[in-house]
Parts: structure tokens; sequence; C-alpha cells
């Protein structure tokens, strides 16, 4: 995935515009559970870039369901941070 990512709404008073890139990797590891490591670049237009590495879990609870988590690192110029991510996902 790659393209434009931009904040909107809530109390933010600093909107940016960031290029966004996305590499993933993932594997079936069984008939509901895979697992993979997602990668974020991200370039903001005035020049600071952040890089996320996180390994995933994705878990089919059924047919229409998941649950994805993961824990990883971001990583700035200044800064790197711990993340965690969570999803519940619906598919229709």
């Amino acid at each position: 995935m790659f393209g434009p990512r931009t904040e909107l709404g809530g109390r933010v008073t600093d909107r940016r515009t960031e290029w966004l890139s996305n590499v993933t990797l993932f594997a079936d590891v069984t008939n509901r559970l895979v697992a993979g490591i997602e990668t974020n670049v991200g370039q903001v237009i005035d020049g600071h870039a952040s890089l996320l590495v996180m390994p995933q879990l994705h878990y089919e609870v059924s047919k229409r369901w998941m649950i994805q988590g993961g824990i990883g690192t971001r990583i700035t110029k200044d800064l790197t941070l711990p993340e965690i991510g969570f999803r519940l996902i619906r598919e229709f």
C-alpha cells in the first residue's frame, strides 16, 4: 500500500499530511491463525519520518469476525517507542 494519509477531526491543531508506505508479509499458520510482520514508513510533507515494525497475529473467530493484534516499535529521528495495535474486524 502506498499513498497519502491526513489526520482530520478531533482536537489536533497541527494537522499534517504524510506519504505512507506499508509493506506486509503474512503466512497462514492454521486455518484460522495468520502470523506476520507489518512495516509502515511515514514521511510527513515537512520532512520528518517514522518507521513502524510490528509483528502480528490475526485470528479468525468466525466466518465474518477477525481479531488482529501486534506489538512493535516505532522509530523516529528523536525517539524509539513501543507500540501496541489491536483491531476487531467484521467482514460484510
